[in-house]
């Protein structure tokens, strides 16, 4: 996975977050998914390669009504990579801290 070194460096923005979370998705896709059902998951490109080309979802992070909070996006990107195949597949226990990454804009 094309994490980058920003996560180690402090400058991780809400950019460098949609990159890693859909690239981090591209990689559970392909490690959890049994070939036959692969053909069905929308937005998982040809191969590993074509889905880290492909997938280029905004993440609610670049929108500017989001008060990013690079550590916990940081923690939700390491807790997805290491959810089980069972429950990223099942869409169960889907780590809290992705829903964490923005809090509200003060006014």
């Amino acid at each position: 996975m094309p994490l980058l070194i920003a996560i180690w460096t402090g400058c991780y923005s809400p950019g460098d977050f949609s990159a890693d979370y859909n690239a981090t998705v591209c990689d559970k896709i392909y490690e959890c998914y049994d070939a036959d059902v692969l053909e069905f998951v929308p937005n998982r490109g040809d191969d590993l390669e074509s889905c880290y080309a492909d997938r280029d979802e905004p993440t609610r992070a670049d929108d500017d009504e989001c008060a990013f909070d690079r550590k916990i996006a940081q923690t939700c990107v390491e807790e997805t990579a290491g959810m089980a195949c069972g429950d990223y597949t099942g869409g169960t226990n889907w780590p809290p801290s992705c829903d964490l990454v923005c809090g509200e804009v003060e006014e």
